[in-house]
């Protein structure tokens, strides 16, 4: 049983990674450019109007998706603890998770690229 529930907390690191740092962005965001805290990509970190769209826009998704993800994730424990291979049904559901997260960065890049130009300018 023990197991069980180290494995339930497991699966819920992702989600809840993305809506403690997405809420963690949207009230505290980073001020200005740095190498330390916040979404940091080479686009985002062109100049200060790239760096605070991709703040307000990450952290907006993560919240939002990681919510998403935590219901998702619990419509599945709900059926995969109860089968025999539940560990490998969780390992592959992380990989899932991950892909998630990973989705969510290729999002961020796109609103980025279709708001600003390769310079950093907003485009009209």
């Amino acid at each position: 049983m023990g197991f069980k529930v180290a494995m339930a907390l497991a699966v819920y690191v992702i989600p809840g990674i993305m809506v403690f740092f997405g809420g963690l962005m949207l009230d505290h965001p980073p001020k200005t450019i740095n190498a330390a805290y916040g979404y940091r990509t080479a686009m985002s970190m062109l100049n200060q109007d790239t760096w605070d769209y991709a703040q307000a826009a990450c952290a907006e998704r993560w919240r939002r998706w990681g919510r998403v993800l935590a219901l998702i994730t619990l419509v599945v424990l709900i059926f995969a603890l109860r089968r025999p291979d539940f560990a490998d049904a969780l390992g592959i559901y992380t990989a899932f998770e991950t892909a998630y997260l990973l989705a969510s960065v290729a999002a961020t890049e796109m609103d980025l690229r279709r708001t600003f130009d390769r310079e950093g300018r907003r485009k009209a």
